[in-house]
């Protein structure tokens, strides 16, 4: 959660900055829960559970509606959303021990 919110932030920043456009600050405020999969706007199995994070984003500046709106959009571009919104696989493997001696 750590990290997509500081990369969301991040990714904001960079883009308004690009831009100079007058942001002075961005906060994201995140949730955690797993829902019924039927409840999930983006859900594509009628059973089980899935994980839902709802981030809600206030910016701080003289920004006009159309580039508050645009920063909104770009929030989903930073690279943690876009890998939290695709299956992942996590491959866990044990190294072998290695024996210290002293």
């Amino acid at each position: 959660m750590a990290a997509l919110g500081a990369c969301t932030n991040i990714t904001i920043q960079m883009y308004a900055e690009r831009h100079q456009w007058p942001l002075k600050e961005v906060r994201t405020a995140l949730s955690y829960s797993r829902v019924p999969s039927g409840n999930s706007p983006d859900s594509h199995a009628g059973t089980g559970m899935v994980d839902h994070i709802e981030m809600e984003i206030s910016f701080a500046g003289n920004l006009s509606g159309e580039q508050q709106q645009r920063l909104l959009e770009i929030a989903q571009r930073c690279p943690v959303h876009r890998m939290l919104a695709t299956p992942v696989v996590v491959d866990t493997k044990l190294l072998a021990s290695t024996s210290h001696s002293a």
